[in-house]
């Protein structure tokens, strides 16, 4: 949804600065190819936990009943289940949802249909039913302990998993052995059912697969998933807008990325489920591997391994190396302020002080041409008159051209200001700390919509107020076009349901604008389209 509020923003701006210049017509930018770099980092020293133990004796082993056992530690509560041996719960204690309780990562529904995470898998589809109903008999050193192993044996086939989870960070270690009549088989460990925040309603459009390829970290959408996919790297996992889980291998090695289609419950009303999907990444078993479960926030990214810093997403490679000292100076504004609502309030009057001597520049520029208008149609008719050789067509067309680039110079301020403006976009999307932050009154989470609607129609509003008083087009149907924007755009906010707090910023943008172009025309005029531009001194 965001991708797509972006678009609508370049849509409306190409809208307003566009059609001023299009006829005559102007070069249109080519789009840049996205592309997210992560910082590179030495592989980490191999984890110091014992592998998973091998059982030589031929009893058979396995549980009598279905069972669980839950792990605590001050960051989350993960619940092992011994049928399959697989992840059934995780909850992270310091995010909470609507009702002030831990959120939960795994969708129990979508792992009934599909399977839940740490399954693990063969090139035998029957070995596979059999080992995700096995019943693991499940060992823990101490009712507090952080490690369990789980072992199974019968009819030839014996597996053994262990899990042991970190007490201070967002990681886990974790280690599969898997044998048939004493012969180790191949196997892979698969990180699938729905993963994310089960506290908000499902969004396909920001659950991906994201994996480290060359030093960069790279995203395939579920949306666009349609086969299975074989790549080859050393981090690779799921992830939605805020959270992750991602396997941590030392280097570089195979793993496979696909989706799951499930069916939903039938409704109430007897109407049949819709289809569902969710992800999957599956890697090649070892004797050991570290996995992160938690939020993308880079403190506790980099804690848990240095290489995981990298993996939020700021966008391309210009915005993100502005998105970052954005997102800084965000935080500190917080930590004075106490509210990200005002925050992000504040953060935008101190971006658009340090951006309006270029707002000056353009505007001024677009009062100029709106006067030169008459005298560009003038040599426009003039020009299509005159015959192919007369020598006063090269005459008029060196005008028309002269023009022309004072038309692109005018438009550069704003072009300037387009990677602080999507810059801080990105911020807003990628930045964890928003999500559950209050505002004012009804504004209770920063990261979801406004509900009410107040923010979306005050925000069209104001960018209607904008447009009227923004220099208008001589061409009566561009001027049309214009004023429709503000309502196109409030459709696709109020439509798509976009975030408060991106609609906050937009609104305090244009707010903000409103300010500085009545400023703008009280205190610098144009009188004379051939002279340059002066400041009119201030009133007594």
């Amino acid at each position: 949804m965001e991708k797509r509020i972006l678009i609508a923003f370049l849509l409306s701006f190409a809208v307003l600065y566009g059609s001023r210049f299009i006829f005559p017509p102007a070069p249109v930018p080519e789009k840049p190819v996205v592309e997210t770099n992560a910082p590179v980092a030495p592989a980490p020293s191999p984890p110091s936990v014992a592998p998973a133990p091998q059982v030589t004796s031929e009893e058979t082993i396995q549980a009598e009943s279905p069972e669980s056992k839950t792990v605590d530690t001050p960051l989350f509560r993960a619940v092992v289940s011994n049928v399959g041996g697989v992840l059934a719960s995780f909850q992270l204690k310091k995010y909470s949802d609507a009702d002030s309780k831990p959120i939960e990562l795994i969708d129990t529904y979508a792992g009934s249909q599909v399977g839940l995470p740490f399954a693990i898998t063969t090139a035998d589809p029957v070995l596979d039913k059999v080992l995700s109903q096995a019943k693991f008999v499940v060992h823990q050193e101490a009712t507090e302990s952080n490690r369990l192993s789980l072992e199974y044996r019968a009819d030839g086939i014996h597996a053994v998993k262990a899990f042991d989870f970190d007490q201070e960070r967002y990681l886990l270690k974790f280690s599969s052995n898997l044998e048939r009549n004493g012969v180790p088989v191949p196997h892979q460990v698969v990180l699938q059912g729905e993963f994310g925040d089960q506290s908000i309603p499902d969004l396909p459009a920001k659950r991906n697969a994201v994996y480290q390829s060359a030093a960069k970290f790279k995203r395939i959408v579920l949306g666009s998933l349609k086969e299975p996919q074989d790549l080859t790297a050393s981090l690779a996992g799921v992830e939605d807008q805020y959270f992750l889980a991602m396997f941590v291998r030392p280097k570089d090695g195979p793993m496979k990325v696909g989706r799951h289609d499930y069916k939903l419950p039938d409704l109430a009303d007897g109407t049949t489920g819709a289809t569902a999907q969710a992800l999957y990444v599956a890697v090649p078993s070892a004797e050991l591997m570290e996995v992160y479960i938690g939020p993308k926030l880079e403190s506790s990214l980099a804690k848990a391994n240095p290489r995981l810093a990298g993996v939020p997403d700021y966008g391309w490679v210009l915005f993100a190396a502005i998105a970052k000292p954005l997102l800084v100076m965000l935080r500190w504004i917080h930590g004075y302020i106490g509210n990200y609502g005002w925050s992000i309030i504040i953060l935008t009057c101190l971006i658009n002080m340090v951006l309006f001597p270029l707002r000056v520049k353009q505007q001024l520029s677009m009062q100029r041409m709106q006067k030169l208008a008459p005298h560009l149609r003038q040599l426009q008719d003039k020009y299509k008159k005159l015959k192919a050789g007369d020598p006063r067509r090269a005459e008029v067309e060196k005008e028309l051209m002269e023009m022309n680039k004072q038309q692109l110079s005018g438009c550069l301020p704003m072009l300037l200001q387009m990677p602080m403006l999507f810059a801080f976009l990105n911020m807003m999307t990628a930045a964890i700390e928003l999500r559950g932050a209050p505002w004012i009154l009804w504004i209770r989470d920063l990261s979801q919509k406004d509900h009410l609607f107040i923010l979306p129609i005050l925000m069209g509003v104001a960018m209607f107020v904008q447009m009227k008083m923004s220099p208008t087009s001589p061409d009566p149907a561009q001027a049309k076009l214009m004023l429709l924007t503000p309502v196109l755009v409030t459709i696709l906010f109020v439509w798509y349901g976009s975030a408060s707090g991106l609609t906050l910023y937009w609104l305090t943008g244009n707010v903000i604008s409103i300010g500085q172009q009545w400023f703008i025309r009280k205190y610098w005029s144009d009188d004379d389209p051939k002279r340059p531009l002066r400041r009119q001194p201030a009133p007594a």
